[in-house]
């Protein structure tokens, strides 16, 4: 079920038929769908039009692309049955939903004298790099979730020095609703275990900011990031996953040896 959820993540643009459902499941479309509402609490078909619903607006907010381009980069044959699908999706259109994100963003970022402090940032190319992962799916990015996650990989590394850890965030929760956020844990150690799947992450331009501290203060860092990306950066988002780089300086015991990078993926 995994993998249908990563083939769609990856082409929600185009339709999934029923070859491609019985090839990924290994089991016949009836069944496949069956086991896909019972993980994931939704059809495959929905899942696929909530995805591809989401990353329109998503890009609607995130960047300057034309309604018209974006309703074609999503799937749709023409901007009118896009419009009419976003407006029963999301009640609101798209032309309203570029024109007020800053109200949608705007109890998240909790404006106020603390946020006028710009966060350093640069720009940066990586280049592509295989990964191994687990997802689960998490109430607003939980990080008691989160944590036992990443319990279960540490017992399966065994806390090998030379691993790298990975975060991908591949959801926005004020776009998504807190119930619909998936988090992908991504080691880059192959383990002798089947639970994995593997993907391609990175292989283009991130701005890279920087958190200081534990997981549970991680959160005011993403405030930073986007009250300055709408009030004072001039870069366009991608509608890709955000990228977190999990480092721990091991000389330091406690939680001020802990550092975040975080890539945002730009246009």
């Amino acid at each position: 079920m995994e993998k249908i959820l990563k083939y769609i993540d990856e082409n929600y643009h185009s339709t999934l038929t029923k070859g491609e459902i019985e090839d990924l499941a290994c089991c016949s479309q009836r069944n496949s769908q069956r086991l896909f509402k019972r993980f994931f609490n939704e059809t495959i078909s929905n899942c696929q039009k909530r995805l591809r619903l989401e990353n329109a607006y998503k890009s609607l907010v995130y960047t300057a692309e034309s309604i018209k381009n974006i309703a074609y980069d999503v799937g749709y044959e023409n901007q009118s049955s896009f419009n009419k699908a976003f407006v029963k999706h999301f009640d609101i259109t798209p032309t309203e939903a570029r024109n007020t994100k800053k109200i949608l963003f705007k109890d998240y970022i909790q404006q106020n004298q603390d946020y006028e402090k710009r966060i350093d940032c640069e720009l940066v190319h990586l280049p592509l790099k295989i990964v191994y992962y687990k997802l689960i799916m998490t109430y607003n990015y939980s990080n008691e979730s989160i944590n036992r996650l990443w319990n279960s990989i540490e017992l399966d590394t065994k806390n090998d020095n030379s691993t790298n850890y990975y975060g991908l965030i591949l959801d926005q929760p004020l776009i998504s609703g807190k119930a619909n956020c998936r988090y992908e844990a991504c080691i880059d150690s192959q383990v002798d275990s089947k639970e994995y799947l593997s993907k391609n992450i990175f292989g283009r331009k991130y701005l890279k900011f920087t958190h200081a501290g534990d997981f549970d203060s991680i959160e005011n860092t993403y405030q930073h990031i986007f009250y300055n990306w709408i009030y004072h950066l001039d870069y366009e988002i991608d509608n890709g996953p955000i990228v977190e780089h999990y480092l721990i300086d091991n000389d330091i015991k406690n939680k001020d040896g802990y550092r975040t990078e975080i890539f945002v993926p730009v246009k």
